[in-house]
């Protein structure tokens, strides 16, 4: 008898929780469970002005919402394909998709989506920058890491730069190209030198020649130059005998071409060091083939 009363308690405790809980939603809860699609929209479109509002003022309480607003776009896609505001709801699906930062590549394939879907939309310029926008922030800050993400978004800014030359864009996308080659010469400049470092002569050679080719204007073209001098004296001093000649003539063009480009570098001093050390191995090496050669005639 007790337990039987005890299990009525439970389930009217239970019954009673529901109710309170379920009187206790908030409006937005509500409206989304809803079938109201326009007020949706209408509410959706609300929350995502209030979210860019703030954005735009730097003030906190953005993300709560650019949540909402997602939801309730989301809760759109279908119900309006194919009606006029279709687009419209792609827009704010997109943008609060990128407001709220948690994945970028997301929010690009969305801005790339709507550009297809409409691509003589209102939006369809904005959607594609915003798509490759939305790669160059994927693009990794340190140009130690993989830069897989940056080669992308350098060719979708530059794909953009061409699909609209007169767009108010550019100039952002310039500075954003900008950024991107910088940390590309960085990286490539830096793994140059681990060949150097690991020992791996004739490969710093080639990695800093291509760096150059890549990167003709790049800040480092002084230092790239020098290296390569050094590179190729110590490719040719660990060389085998019969390489050491051509490997040391080929330091001795090296140098002259830097010495000729850069006269008041400050790596002259050591790239000197390198020619004349290599001078005098041409001089050794001369000698030893003038001696063989003369003890050949003697022979004779």
């Amino acid at each position: 008898m007790f337990k039987t009363e005890s299990i009525k308690r439970i389930y009217i405790f239970g019954a009673i929780s529901i109710a309170v809980l379920s009187g206790c939603k908030s409006k937005y809860e509500k409206l989304k469970e809803s079938g109201d699609n326009l007020q949706k929209y209408e509410k959706a479109v609300e929350y995502f002005n209030k979210g860019r509002e703030l954005v735009k003022n730097k003030k906190s309480g953005s993300f709560t919402y650019f949540q909402r607003a997602h939801d309730l776009y989301e809760s759109l896609l279908v119900p309006y394909r194919g009606t006029a505001k279709a687009e419209d709801v792609s827009y704010g699906m997109a943008y609060s998709t990128y407001f709220l930062g948690a994945d970028l590549m997301d929010a690009r394939f969305q801005f790339k989506t709507l550009a297809d879907e409409f691509p003589g939309g209102k939006y369809a310029e904005e959607a594609r920058f915003m798509a490759a926008k939305c790669l160059y922030e994927e693009s990794p800050s340190a140009y130690s890491l993989d830069q897989a993400s940056t080669y992308k978004a350098l060719e979708a800014i530059q794909l953009f730069v061409e699909l609209y030359p007169q767009s108010k864009k550019v100039t952002e996308c310039n500075r954003m190209i900008d950024a991107l080659r910088n940390k590309l010469e960085s990286k490539s400049f830096q793994n140059a030198k681990l060949y150097l470092t690991i020992g791996e002569y004739k490969s710093a050679v080639i990695a800093f020649r291509n760096s150059l080719r890549d990167f003709p204007d790049t800040p480092y073209r002084e230092e790239i130059e020098f290296l390569i001098v050094k590179s190729n004296y110590l490719y040719a001093k660990n060389s085998i005998e019969q390489r050491q000649e051509e490997r040391y003539n080929i330091t001795v063009d090296s140098y002259n071409s830097f010495a000729e480009t850069f006269p008041e570098s400050r790596y002259l001093k050591e790239a000197k060091q390198y020619y004349t050390a290599s001078v005098k191995q041409l001089e050794i090496i001369t000698k030893a083939q003038q001696s063989t050669e003369n003890k050949q005639v003697n022979n004779q």
